[in-house]
Protein backbone atom coordinates (compact mmCIF):
# COMPACT_ATOMS: atom_id res chain seq x y z
CA UNK A 1 0.00 0.00 0.00
CA UNK A 2 2.81 2.53 0.98
CA UNK A 3 4.48 1.78 -2.60
CA UNK A 4 0.80 2.36 -4.60
CA UNK A 5 0.85 5.63 -2.13
CA UNK A 6 4.57 6.41 -3.06
CA UNK A 7 4.41 5.71 -6.89
CA UNK A 8 1.15 8.06 -6.99
CA UNK A 9 3.20 10.94 -5.20
CA UNK A 10 5.97 10.43 -7.23
CA UNK A 11 3.45 10.42 -10.30
CA UNK A 12 1.63 13.63 -9.59
CA UNK A 13 4.92 15.12 -8.92
CA UNK A 14 5.99 14.25 -12.24
CA UNK A 15 3.07 15.27 -13.86
CA UNK A 16 3.20 18.69 -12.55
CA UNK A 17 6.24 19.48 -13.93
CA UNK A 18 5.26 18.36 -16.80
CA UNK A 19 2.48 20.91 -16.59
CA UNK A 20 4.84 23.47 -14.98
CA UNK A 21 7.49 23.69 -18.36
CA UNK A 22 6.89 26.02 -21.26
CA UNK A 23 6.61 23.80 -24.47
CA UNK A 24 8.23 24.29 -27.07
CA UNK A 25 6.16 25.25 -30.27
CA UNK A 26 3.62 26.47 -28.09
CA UNK A 27 1.62 30.04 -28.70
CA UNK A 28 1.44 33.24 -26.38
CA UNK A 29 -0.35 36.18 -27.21
CA UNK A 30 -0.01 39.47 -24.94
CA UNK A 31 -2.93 41.40 -25.93
CA UNK A 32 -0.39 43.24 -28.41
CA UNK A 33 1.64 40.21 -30.52
CA UNK A 34 1.28 36.54 -30.92
CA UNK A 35 4.50 34.39 -29.65
CA UNK A 36 5.64 31.62 -30.34
CA UNK A 37 8.09 29.61 -28.04
CA UNK A 38 11.27 28.05 -28.97
CA UNK A 39 13.53 26.21 -26.59
CA UNK A 40 17.12 26.09 -26.30
CA UNK A 41 18.31 24.13 -23.31
CA UNK A 42 17.51 26.78 -20.22
CA UNK A 43 16.88 29.53 -22.49
CA UNK A 44 12.89 30.27 -24.26
CA UNK A 45 13.11 32.41 -27.11
CA UNK A 46 9.89 34.26 -27.68
CA UNK A 47 9.28 35.66 -31.56
CA UNK A 48 6.42 37.69 -32.18
CA UNK A 49 4.08 39.45 -34.14
CA UNK A 50 2.30 42.71 -33.38
CA UNK A 51 -0.93 43.08 -34.41
CA UNK A 52 0.14 46.37 -36.66
CA UNK A 53 2.41 43.64 -38.24
CA UNK A 54 5.94 44.54 -36.65
CA UNK A 55 7.69 41.86 -35.33
CA UNK A 56 8.79 41.48 -31.92
CA UNK A 57 11.04 39.43 -29.64
CA UNK A 58 11.57 38.51 -26.16
CA UNK A 59 14.16 36.13 -24.37
CA UNK A 60 13.78 33.99 -21.04
CA UNK A 61 15.71 31.86 -18.27
CA UNK A 62 14.72 29.39 -16.89
CA UNK A 63 15.94 29.12 -13.10
CA UNK A 64 13.17 26.93 -11.35
CA UNK A 65 10.38 24.83 -12.26
CA UNK A 66 8.08 28.15 -12.60
CA UNK A 67 10.31 31.05 -11.99
CA UNK A 68 12.08 32.64 -15.30
CA UNK A 69 14.38 35.45 -15.78
CA UNK A 70 13.76 38.44 -18.24
CA UNK A 71 17.15 38.59 -20.50
CA UNK A 72 17.81 41.51 -22.87
CA UNK A 73 18.15 40.47 -26.66
CA UNK A 74 21.55 40.14 -27.77
CA UNK A 75 24.69 41.29 -26.52
CA UNK A 76 24.65 44.65 -25.28
CA UNK A 77 20.93 45.24 -25.71
CA UNK A 78 19.39 46.57 -22.53
CA UNK A 79 15.70 46.77 -23.52
CA UNK A 80 13.38 44.07 -23.44
CA UNK A 81 9.64 44.14 -24.32
CA UNK A 82 6.83 43.20 -21.80
CA UNK A 83 7.78 46.74 -19.65
CA UNK A 84 10.44 44.42 -18.13
CA UNK A 85 13.41 45.31 -17.38
CA UNK A 86 16.72 43.21 -17.50
CA UNK A 87 16.45 40.68 -14.59
CA UNK A 88 13.15 40.69 -13.98
CA UNK A 89 11.61 37.80 -13.16
CA UNK A 90 8.66 35.89 -15.64
CA UNK A 91 6.64 33.23 -13.75
CA UNK A 92 4.53 30.70 -15.17
CA UNK A 93 1.32 29.98 -13.76
CA UNK A 94 -1.01 26.84 -14.28
CA UNK A 95 -4.67 27.65 -13.08
CA UNK A 96 -7.58 25.80 -13.86
CA UNK A 97 -5.85 24.17 -17.41
CA UNK A 98 -4.74 27.41 -18.24
CA UNK A 99 -1.40 28.33 -18.79
CA UNK A 100 -0.37 31.94 -18.33
CA UNK A 101 3.55 33.62 -18.00
CA UNK A 102 3.29 36.99 -15.72
CA UNK A 103 6.43 39.77 -15.40
CA UNK A 104 7.11 41.10 -12.54
CA UNK A 105 8.82 43.65 -11.24
CA UNK A 106 11.59 43.68 -8.63
CA UNK A 107 9.11 44.09 -6.00
CA UNK A 108 7.34 41.20 -7.32
CA UNK A 109 4.34 43.03 -8.48
CA UNK A 110 2.97 41.87 -12.27
CA UNK A 111 3.24 44.59 -14.93
CA UNK A 112 2.82 42.45 -17.83
CA UNK A 113 0.40 39.27 -18.67
CA UNK A 114 0.43 36.68 -21.65
CA UNK A 115 -1.88 33.71 -22.02
CA UNK A 116 -1.31 30.62 -23.92
CA UNK A 117 -3.72 29.49 -26.36
CA UNK A 118 -4.30 27.02 -29.02
CA UNK A 119 -4.90 29.26 -32.23
CA UNK A 120 -0.99 29.16 -33.51
CA UNK A 121 0.09 31.41 -35.57
CA UNK A 122 -3.99 32.88 -36.10
CA UNK A 123 -3.68 36.89 -34.98
CA UNK A 124 -6.40 37.53 -35.88
CA UNK A 125 -8.15 35.17 -33.66
CA UNK A 126 -6.47 36.19 -30.70
CA UNK A 127 -7.53 39.52 -31.45
CA UNK A 128 -11.81 38.52 -31.57
CA UNK A 129 -11.09 36.43 -28.61
CA UNK A 130 -9.89 39.62 -26.94
CA UNK A 131 -12.53 41.61 -28.09
CA UNK A 132 -14.95 38.94 -26.65
CA UNK A 133 -13.79 39.52 -23.40
CA UNK A 134 -13.82 42.65 -23.63
CA UNK A 135 -17.64 43.33 -24.40
CA UNK A 136 -17.97 41.24 -20.71
CA UNK A 137 -18.84 43.09 -17.34
CA UNK A 138 -15.94 43.25 -15.90
CA UNK A 139 -17.44 42.20 -12.61
CA UNK A 140 -17.39 38.88 -14.33
CA UNK A 141 -13.55 38.41 -15.13
CA UNK A 142 -12.41 39.55 -11.94
CA UNK A 143 -11.52 36.42 -10.63
CA UNK A 144 -11.56 34.63 -14.02
CA UNK A 145 -9.59 36.34 -16.64
CA UNK A 146 -5.76 37.27 -16.64
CA UNK A 147 -6.09 40.79 -17.69
CA UNK A 148 -3.44 41.83 -19.94
CA UNK A 149 -1.97 45.18 -20.54
CA UNK A 150 -4.23 46.20 -23.73
CA UNK A 151 -7.26 45.06 -22.05
CA UNK A 152 -6.99 47.55 -19.39
CA UNK A 153 -5.74 50.00 -21.49
CA UNK A 154 -9.74 50.49 -22.75
CA UNK A 155 -10.74 51.73 -19.27
CA UNK A 156 -10.14 55.37 -17.48
CA UNK A 157 -7.94 55.74 -14.67
CA UNK A 158 -11.08 56.31 -12.81
CA UNK A 159 -12.44 53.35 -14.04
CA UNK A 160 -9.31 51.30 -13.03
CA UNK A 161 -9.51 52.53 -9.65
CA UNK A 162 -13.23 51.06 -9.35
CA UNK A 163 -11.82 47.40 -10.29
CA UNK A 164 -9.10 48.08 -7.91
CA UNK A 165 -11.94 48.98 -5.44
CA UNK A 166 -13.62 45.82 -6.17
CA UNK A 167 -10.94 43.72 -5.98
CA UNK A 168 -9.96 45.11 -2.60
CA UNK A 169 -13.15 44.41 -1.12
CA UNK A 170 -13.12 41.13 -1.97
CA UNK A 171 -9.72 40.19 0.29
CA UNK A 172 -11.14 42.63 2.63
CA UNK A 173 -14.59 41.11 2.98
CA UNK A 174 -12.84 37.11 3.58
CA UNK A 175 -14.16 36.32 0.16
CA UNK A 176 -10.45 35.57 -1.20
CA UNK A 177 -8.82 35.93 -4.92
CA UNK A 178 -7.55 33.23 -6.74
CA UNK A 179 -4.03 33.56 -8.34
CA UNK A 180 -5.63 35.15 -11.42
CA UNK A 181 -7.59 37.88 -9.04
CA UNK A 182 -4.55 38.37 -7.11
CA UNK A 183 -2.45 38.98 -10.37
CA UNK A 184 -5.46 41.14 -11.87
CA UNK A 185 -4.97 42.81 -8.80
CA UNK A 186 -1.19 44.00 -9.08
CA UNK A 187 -1.52 44.42 -12.66
CA UNK A 188 -4.42 47.10 -12.10
CA UNK A 189 -2.09 48.97 -9.43
CA UNK A 190 0.66 48.63 -11.54
CA UNK A 191 -1.68 50.41 -14.86
CA UNK A 192 -2.68 53.17 -12.50
CA UNK A 193 1.23 54.26 -11.87
CA UNK A 194 1.62 54.60 -15.27
CA UNK A 195 1.27 57.94 -17.61
CA UNK A 196 -1.59 57.84 -20.03
CA UNK A 197 1.01 57.83 -22.67
CA UNK A 198 2.66 54.43 -21.54
CA UNK A 199 -0.76 52.89 -20.70
CA UNK A 200 -2.02 53.30 -24.47
CA UNK A 201 1.10 52.16 -26.01
CA UNK A 202 5.01 50.56 -25.75
CA UNK A 203 6.65 52.15 -28.38
CA UNK A 204 9.20 55.09 -28.15
CA UNK A 205 7.70 59.23 -27.83
CA UNK A 206 7.75 60.80 -31.01
CA UNK A 207 5.48 63.70 -32.51
CA UNK A 208 1.98 62.39 -33.52
CA UNK A 209 -1.08 62.77 -33.41
CA UNK A 210 -3.33 62.29 -30.37
CA UNK A 211 -6.84 63.08 -28.87
CA UNK A 212 -5.64 66.58 -27.93
CA UNK A 213 -3.74 67.19 -31.53
CA UNK A 214 -0.33 67.00 -32.15
CA UNK A 215 2.39 65.35 -29.45
CA UNK A 216 5.56 67.50 -28.66
CA UNK A 217 7.89 65.87 -27.12
CA UNK A 218 10.16 68.35 -25.46
CA UNK A 219 13.36 67.91 -23.27
CA UNK A 220 14.66 71.33 -22.35
CA UNK A 221 12.76 74.97 -21.28
CA UNK A 222 13.19 76.51 -25.27
CA UNK A 223 11.19 73.75 -26.18
CA UNK A 224 8.80 73.48 -23.20
CA UNK A 225 8.14 77.07 -24.20
CA UNK A 226 7.78 76.82 -27.80
CA UNK A 227 5.68 74.51 -27.54
CA UNK A 228 3.08 76.02 -25.43
CA UNK A 229 -0.61 76.47 -26.89
CA UNK A 230 -3.74 75.15 -27.45
CA UNK A 231 -4.88 71.92 -29.51
CA UNK A 232 -1.94 69.47 -28.63
CA UNK A 233 0.02 67.38 -26.21
CA UNK A 234 2.66 68.37 -24.27
CA UNK A 235 4.98 65.35 -23.26
CA UNK A 236 8.41 65.90 -21.05
CA UNK A 237 10.69 63.10 -21.89
CA UNK A 238 11.98 60.62 -18.96
CA UNK A 239 13.67 62.45 -16.34
CA UNK A 240 13.45 66.30 -17.47
CA UNK A 241 13.09 68.49 -15.42
CA UNK A 242 11.81 72.12 -16.53
CA UNK A 243 13.11 75.04 -14.21
CA UNK A 244 10.11 77.40 -15.38
CA UNK A 245 11.71 80.57 -13.44
CA UNK A 246 15.03 79.79 -15.92
CA UNK A 247 12.52 80.17 -18.73
CA UNK A 248 10.59 82.95 -17.57
CA UNK A 249 13.73 85.05 -17.00
CA UNK A 250 15.21 84.25 -20.71
CA UNK A 251 15.89 88.15 -21.68
CA UNK A 252 14.71 86.66 -25.48
CA UNK A 253 11.30 85.55 -23.55
CA UNK A 254 9.26 88.41 -24.75
CA UNK A 255 10.59 88.20 -28.42
CA UNK A 256 8.92 84.85 -28.96
CA UNK A 257 5.28 84.67 -31.07
CA UNK A 258 2.73 84.68 -28.62
CA UNK A 259 5.19 84.82 -25.72
CA UNK A 260 3.93 87.97 -23.47
CA UNK A 261 6.09 89.49 -20.44
CA UNK A 262 3.57 91.11 -18.31
CA UNK A 263 3.25 91.83 -14.81
CA UNK A 264 -0.47 90.98 -13.97
CA UNK A 265 -2.78 89.31 -17.38
CA UNK A 266 -5.80 91.51 -16.50
CA UNK A 267 -5.86 93.96 -18.39
CA UNK A 268 -2.53 93.09 -20.51
CA UNK A 269 -4.12 90.55 -22.33
CA UNK A 270 -7.22 90.75 -24.91
CA UNK A 271 -10.12 88.58 -23.88
CA UNK A 272 -9.57 85.69 -26.45
CA UNK A 273 -5.61 85.82 -26.76
CA UNK A 274 -3.49 82.98 -26.62
CA UNK A 275 -0.77 83.95 -24.28
CA UNK A 276 2.21 82.55 -21.97
CA UNK A 277 2.88 85.10 -19.44
CA UNK A 278 5.47 85.18 -17.06
CA UNK A 279 3.14 87.74 -14.48
CA UNK A 280 5.53 89.39 -11.89
CA UNK A 281 5.40 88.75 -8.21
CA UNK A 282 7.02 89.97 -5.30
CA UNK A 283 10.50 87.70 -5.55
CA UNK A 284 10.02 87.09 -9.55
CA UNK A 285 7.67 85.93 -12.27
CA UNK A 286 5.00 82.69 -11.92
CA UNK A 287 3.74 81.08 -15.04
CA UNK A 288 0.76 81.70 -16.25
CA UNK A 289 -1.36 80.16 -19.19
CA UNK A 290 -3.93 82.19 -20.70
CA UNK A 291 -7.08 81.79 -23.30
CA UNK A 292 -5.61 78.01 -23.63
CA UNK A 293 -7.95 75.19 -24.82
CA UNK A 294 -7.27 71.50 -25.07
CA UNK A 295 -4.19 70.91 -23.95
CA UNK A 296 -2.33 68.31 -22.29
CA UNK A 297 0.92 68.32 -20.49
CA UNK A 298 2.07 65.50 -19.61
CA UNK A 299 5.38 63.80 -18.25
CA UNK A 300 7.31 60.33 -18.17
CA UNK A 301 9.28 59.08 -15.39
CA UNK A 302 10.59 61.78 -13.50
CA UNK A 303 9.39 64.57 -15.33
CA UNK A 304 9.02 67.31 -13.54
CA UNK A 305 8.29 71.28 -13.44
CA UNK A 306 9.49 73.59 -10.78
CA UNK A 307 9.83 77.29 -10.33
CA UNK A 308 12.54 79.42 -8.04
CA UNK A 309 10.28 82.47 -6.91
CA UNK A 310 8.83 81.96 -2.90
CA UNK A 311 6.44 84.11 -4.28
CA UNK A 312 5.29 82.17 -7.32
CA UNK A 313 2.74 79.33 -8.20
CA UNK A 314 4.38 76.65 -10.08
CA UNK A 315 1.80 76.58 -12.77
CA UNK A 316 -1.26 78.62 -13.39
CA UNK A 317 -4.16 78.41 -15.69
CA UNK A 318 -6.47 81.94 -16.31
CA UNK A 319 -9.47 81.59 -18.63
CA UNK A 320 -8.33 77.89 -19.76
CA UNK A 321 -10.89 75.37 -20.78
CA UNK A 322 -10.33 71.18 -21.46
CA UNK A 323 -7.02 70.72 -19.91
CA UNK A 324 -5.39 67.99 -18.65
CA UNK A 325 -1.89 67.61 -16.55
CA UNK A 326 -0.56 64.34 -16.29
CA UNK A 327 2.49 62.26 -14.64
CA UNK A 328 4.22 65.17 -13.35
CA UNK A 329 5.76 66.17 -10.29
CA UNK A 330 5.57 69.83 -9.60
CA UNK A 331 6.85 71.91 -6.89
CA UNK A 332 9.45 75.11 -5.71
CA UNK A 333 13.30 74.41 -5.55
CA UNK A 334 14.55 73.15 -2.29
CA UNK A 335 15.94 76.19 -0.44
CA UNK A 336 13.73 78.69 1.38
CA UNK A 337 10.32 79.38 2.88
CA UNK A 338 8.25 79.68 0.12
CA UNK A 339 4.99 81.60 -0.15
CA UNK A 340 3.31 80.75 -3.63
CA UNK A 341 1.19 77.44 -4.15
CA UNK A 342 1.89 74.57 -6.78
CA UNK A 343 -1.16 75.19 -9.33
CA UNK A 344 -3.92 77.85 -9.46
CA UNK A 345 -6.90 77.24 -11.90
CA UNK A 346 -8.78 80.54 -12.25
CA UNK A 347 -11.86 81.24 -14.42
CA UNK A 348 -11.48 77.92 -16.13
CA UNK A 349 -13.16 74.70 -16.83
CA UNK A 350 -12.47 70.83 -17.42
CA UNK A 351 -9.44 70.59 -15.79
CA UNK A 352 -8.05 67.16 -14.81
CA UNK A 353 -5.02 66.53 -12.58
CA UNK A 354 -3.87 63.01 -12.73
CA UNK A 355 -1.18 61.07 -11.27
CA UNK A 356 1.00 63.97 -10.16
CA UNK A 357 2.80 64.53 -7.25
CA UNK A 358 2.08 68.51 -5.70
CA UNK A 359 4.73 69.58 -3.07
CA UNK A 360 6.37 72.60 -1.24
CA UNK A 361 7.46 74.74 -0.41
CA UNK A 362 4.18 76.16 -1.39
CA UNK A 363 1.14 77.55 0.27
CA UNK A 364 -1.19 75.45 -1.21
CA UNK A 365 -1.39 72.85 -3.28
CA UNK A 366 -4.19 73.77 -5.25
CA UNK A 367 -6.31 77.03 -5.81
CA UNK A 368 -8.96 77.66 -7.58
CA UNK A 369 -11.30 80.76 -8.01
CA UNK A 370 -14.60 80.81 -10.26
CA UNK A 371 -13.28 77.27 -11.89
CA UNK A 372 -15.39 74.55 -12.81
CA UNK A 373 -15.10 70.99 -13.23
CA UNK A 374 -11.45 70.31 -11.90
CA UNK A 375 -10.56 67.42 -10.59
CA UNK A 376 -7.48 65.86 -8.66
CA UNK A 377 -6.76 62.27 -8.71
CA UNK A 378 -4.59 59.57 -7.90
CA UNK A 379 -1.83 62.46 -7.00
CA UNK A 380 0.12 63.81 -4.08
CA UNK A 381 -0.42 66.88 -1.94
CA UNK A 382 2.34 67.20 0.68
CA UNK A 383 4.91 69.60 2.29
CA UNK A 384 2.76 72.85 1.58
CA UNK A 385 3.33 75.47 3.78
CA UNK A 386 -0.01 77.10 4.46
CA UNK A 387 -2.10 74.32 3.74
CA UNK A 388 -3.85 71.63 1.49
CA UNK A 389 -6.27 73.69 -0.81
CA UNK A 390 -8.04 76.93 -0.96
CA UNK A 391 -11.22 76.45 -2.97
CA UNK A 392 -13.62 80.00 -3.85
CA UNK A 393 -16.49 80.68 -5.36
CA UNK A 394 -15.99 77.65 -8.08
CA UNK A 395 -18.29 74.84 -9.34
CA UNK A 396 -17.95 70.40 -9.14
CA UNK A 397 -14.56 70.32 -8.00
CA UNK A 398 -13.74 66.45 -6.98
CA UNK A 399 -10.75 65.41 -5.12
CA UNK A 400 -10.33 61.34 -6.11
CA UNK A 401 -8.06 59.04 -4.85
CA UNK A 402 -5.21 61.10 -3.44
CA UNK A 403 -2.44 61.00 -0.68
CA UNK A 404 -2.65 64.34 0.93
CA UNK A 405 -0.10 64.69 4.36
CA UNK A 406 2.62 66.42 5.82
CA UNK A 407 0.90 69.74 5.11
CA UNK A 408 0.97 72.73 7.20
CA UNK A 409 0.53 75.26 9.84
CA UNK A 410 -2.78 77.12 9.00
CA UNK A 411 -6.04 75.55 8.37
CA UNK A 412 -5.68 73.62 5.81
CA UNK A 413 -8.51 72.35 3.72
CA UNK A 414 -10.63 75.86 2.77
CA UNK A 415 -13.22 75.55 0.80
CA UNK A 416 -15.93 78.76 0.38
CA UNK A 417 -18.53 79.69 -1.42
CA UNK A 418 -18.21 76.89 -3.79
CA UNK A 419 -20.75 74.14 -5.41
CA UNK A 420 -20.54 70.69 -5.37
CA UNK A 421 -17.10 69.51 -3.86
CA UNK A 422 -16.16 66.05 -3.32
CA UNK A 423 -13.81 64.20 -1.58
CA UNK A 424 -13.68 60.73 -2.60
CA UNK A 425 -11.30 57.74 -1.30
CA UNK A 426 -8.49 59.97 -0.24
CA UNK A 427 -6.20 59.77 2.66
CA UNK A 428 -5.56 62.50 4.93
CA UNK A 429 -2.64 61.78 7.43
CA UNK A 430 0.69 63.54 9.12
CA UNK A 431 -0.26 66.98 8.47
CA UNK A 432 0.44 69.60 11.17
CA UNK A 433 -1.76 68.63 14.19
CA UNK A 434 -2.68 72.06 15.47
CA UNK A 435 -4.31 73.10 12.47
CA UNK A 436 -8.15 72.85 12.09
CA UNK A 437 -8.25 69.86 8.67
CA UNK A 438 -11.63 71.37 7.36
CA UNK A 439 -12.73 74.80 7.14
CA UNK A 440 -15.52 75.28 5.20
CA UNK A 441 -19.05 77.65 4.86
CA UNK A 442 -20.73 75.01 2.64
CA UNK A 443 -21.58 71.28 2.86
CA UNK A 444 -18.97 68.91 1.11
CA UNK A 445 -19.54 65.56 0.03
CA UNK A 446 -17.01 62.82 1.53
CA UNK A 447 -16.77 58.73 1.17
CA UNK A 448 -14.49 56.08 1.43
CA UNK A 449 -11.96 58.22 3.04
CA UNK A 450 -9.13 57.88 5.53
CA UNK A 451 -8.35 60.47 7.20
CA UNK A 452 -6.30 60.91 10.56
CA UNK A 453 -6.26 64.10 12.34
CA UNK A 454 -6.38 65.21 16.07
CA UNK A 455 -10.52 65.07 17.08
CA UNK A 456 -10.39 68.61 18.52
CA UNK A 457 -9.21 69.83 15.38
CA UNK A 458 -11.19 67.80 12.51
CA UNK A 459 -13.01 71.30 11.81
CA UNK A 460 -16.46 71.94 10.49
CA UNK A 461 -17.19 68.33 10.11
CA UNK A 462 -20.81 69.42 10.81
CA UNK A 463 -20.92 69.89 6.75
CA UNK A 464 -19.56 66.73 6.26
CA UNK A 465 -22.56 64.89 4.13
CA UNK A 466 -21.94 61.39 3.76
CA UNK A 467 -24.74 59.94 1.58
CA UNK A 468 -22.69 57.29 -0.40
CA UNK A 469 -20.11 55.79 1.58
CA UNK A 470 -18.77 55.47 4.89
CA UNK A 471 -15.19 57.37 6.20
CA UNK A 472 -12.89 55.81 8.53
CA UNK A 473 -11.60 58.83 10.97
CA UNK A 474 -8.82 58.20 13.71
CA UNK A 475 -8.49 60.64 16.59
CA UNK A 476 -4.33 61.12 16.14
CA UNK A 477 -1.70 61.93 13.41
CA UNK A 478 -0.26 58.90 11.90
CA UNK A 479 3.26 59.50 10.24
CA UNK A 480 2.97 57.66 7.56
CA UNK A 481 0.29 55.08 5.70
CA UNK A 482 1.33 52.58 3.67
CA UNK A 483 2.62 53.67 0.17
CA UNK A 484 -0.39 52.26 -2.67
CA UNK A 485 0.65 53.55 -5.90
CA UNK A 486 -0.24 57.13 -6.21
CA UNK A 487 1.49 59.81 -8.02
CA UNK A 488 3.31 60.26 -11.18
CA UNK A 489 5.23 56.88 -12.35
CA UNK A 490 8.41 55.71 -10.61
CA UNK A 491 7.77 56.18 -6.91
CA UNK A 492 7.40 52.82 -5.52
CA UNK A 493 7.49 53.91 -1.80
CA UNK A 494 7.79 56.85 -0.40
CA UNK A 495 11.51 57.47 0.08
CA UNK A 496 11.39 58.06 -3.34
CA UNK A 497 9.79 61.26 -3.25
CA UNK A 498 11.89 64.37 -3.12
CA UNK A 499 11.10 66.41 0.44
CA UNK A 500 12.02 70.32 0.29
CA UNK A 501 14.35 71.39 2.30
CA UNK A 502 12.11 74.58 4.75
CA UNK A 503 13.86 77.36 6.41
CA UNK A 504 11.76 78.03 9.24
Amino acid sequence: MKRIVLFLMMFLALAQLKAQNINNGSWWFDGYANYSMSISGQFVNMFGERIDGDAIQGLLKRMTKTDYTVLPIGEGFKDVPFRAKSGWKAEHIVFDGKEYLVMRNKEGNAVWTLAKHDFSYNLNECVIRQREYEEKPVEELLDTYMMNARYLSHFTKYELDGIRHSLQKRLMTGQGLSVIGQTNLQMVISELQLSDYMRHGVRTPEIMETEFGQRIVVKNEKEFLDALGSDREILLDMDVVINVTKMLEDPDFGKKANRLLVDDVTGEVDADQEAVVGEQVFDGRQLVLTNMRHLAIRGLSGSMLYAEPRYSFVLSLNSCEDIMIDNLILGHSFEGYCDGGVINVENSRNVVINSCDLFGCGTYGICTRQAEHVTLMNSLIRHCTYGIAELNDSRHLTFYNCDIFANKEFSLFNSWGNEDVIIDSCRFFSNWPESPLFNMNHPITMGDNMIAHPMQNWGTTDLIETGYSVNKWFDGNYKLFEYQGKGPMGITKWEDLLVPNHEE
